[in-house]
């Protein structure tokens, strides 16, 4: 952190111009970039009329597991591949998903569509609805009327709604992303700095004088009095005198 804040106070005018982009850029994100719209649907199946004989009629009275399993095989019909890409032919493009509602015991079949345009995300459940009954109706083509399964819508949104949170996490991201990257350029030119201001020390420091080549102690290569007269040789001489 000191380094950072050390290349701040050295290059201000630096660090102001790149904070200046950044909220440039943010701002431009948030008129640029669309919001996102999410449409949902909840259908639920229902017994047949045959089956609905044993409640009175009342096909929400009848809940079998085979209900679900139906909910399930219409749900993986409409997002296998080939049907998504008969629904983008069709002028649905908007996103969505199709499955057994996760937080219901029955057999309810949850529709999720987002996109960035709510006319298309709204036009893309209303068609999804419609594709419920229609994958219905070819899975049952072989069976009588009355032994057919029904769906019936439970809910559905009226207009999609905005969902705020991909947009501000996108523009999150890209201030993060900011930030790092000019916090990285001031601690770099900081570098690059004291790296040239360090050698410009050692350049301008004084070299140390130079001695002789060869210094030679001539007074250690002659025998002094001490040396001589403290040796054998000489109390041997000493003694023969």
């Amino acid at each position: 952190m000191k380094p950072l804040l050390r290349a701040i106070h050295a290059r201000w005018r630096l660090a102001a111009a790149l904070l200046g982009l950044i909220v440039i850029g943010v701002g431009a994100g948030v008129v640029v970039l669309p919001w996102n719209s999410r449409g949902e649907a909840s259908v639920v199946f229902l017994s047949s009329r045959v089956v609905s004989k044993q409640a009175g009629g009342n096909p929400y009275l009848v809940f079998a597991s085979s209900l679900t399993v139906s909910a399930e095989v219409v749900g993986r019909r409409l997002m296998d591949d080939q049907t998504v890409q008969a629904m983008r032919k069709q002028g649905y493009t908007a996103p969505y998903q199709v499955g057994v509602a996760p937080d219901s015991a029955g057999p309810v079949l949850s529709i999720t569509v987002t996109g960035t345009d709510p006319g298309a995300t709204e036009a893309t459940l209303r068609a999804l609805e419609a594709a419920v009954d229609s994958q219905l109706e070819t899975l049952q083509s072989g069976v009588r009327p009355d032994a057919r399964i029904t769906a019936e819508v439970v809910s559905s949104t009226d207009r999609p709604l905005r969902v705020s949170r991909p947009k501000i996490q996108l523009l999150g991201e890209l201030l993060i992303a900011g930030l790092g990257a000019s916090a990285g350029v001031l601690l770099l030119l900081q570098a690059l700095a004291d790296r040239r201001r360090a050698a410009a020390q050692v350049v301008a420091r004084p070299a140390p004088r130079a001695g002789p080549a060869h210094q030679v102690d001539y007074e250690s290569l002659w025998p002094g009095d001490e040396e001589s007269s403290s040796s054998p040789g000489h109390h041997r001489a000493g003694d023969h005198a």
